[in-house]
């Protein structure tokens, strides 16, 4: 939840600040499996920042198998 929400609302210092504490690998690893939701603006930035693709991360997936209203 706390990498959820620095995402979200934190700017480069602050990803910076939990990339020291948890480390860039336990990150990528809570993007691709943990974090259910994120908003597009920051799922572009954490697969430019972390080199991942959209298809990598359980938000992205998630977002895409709902669906949708017809109208």
């Amino acid at each position: 939840m706390v990498i959820e929400r620095v995402l979200t609302r934190g700017d480069e210092k602050d990803l910076g600040i939990i990339i020291a504490f948890y480390g860039r690998e336990k990150i990528i690893d809570t993007l691709k499996n943990e974090i259910g939701y994120l908003p597009e603006l920051i799922i572009d930035k954490v697969c430019k920042y972390f080199r991942l693709t959209k298809n990598q991360l359980k938000c992205y997936t998630k977002t895409q198998l709902q669906e949708k209203h017809w109208i």
